[in-house]
């Protein structure tokens, strides 16, 4: 069973709040800066990423390459951006 998890974020542009949602497979980028990551899934409990780090509850678990070499990691909803 394939489960599909959308989590709402506010996003502040200018002063404009404005809400942002983000699915699995979107395409986000960090708010400073960096590759354009794919959100392979969103935690339902604590849990812990490839490299060991802790992951909150509701965190996106992105994926993005370097040099050929597919990376993964962490991250909070205000820190990311949906890419369009």
């Amino acid at each position: 069973m394939t489960r599909k998890f959308v989590i709402f974020v506010k996003v502040n542009y200018g002063g404009l709040k404005m809400s942002q949602q983000i699915n699995i497979g979107d395409v986000v980028k960090l708010n400073s800066g960096g590759p354009k990551m794919t959100v392979s899934y969103v935690t339902c409990s604590e849990d812990k990423d490839e490299n060991g780090n802790i992951c909150p509850l509701n965190s996106f678990i992105c994926q993005w390459f370097i040099n050929e070499e597919l990376k993964s990691g962490c991250f909070t909803s205000d820190s990311l951006e949906k890419k369009i």
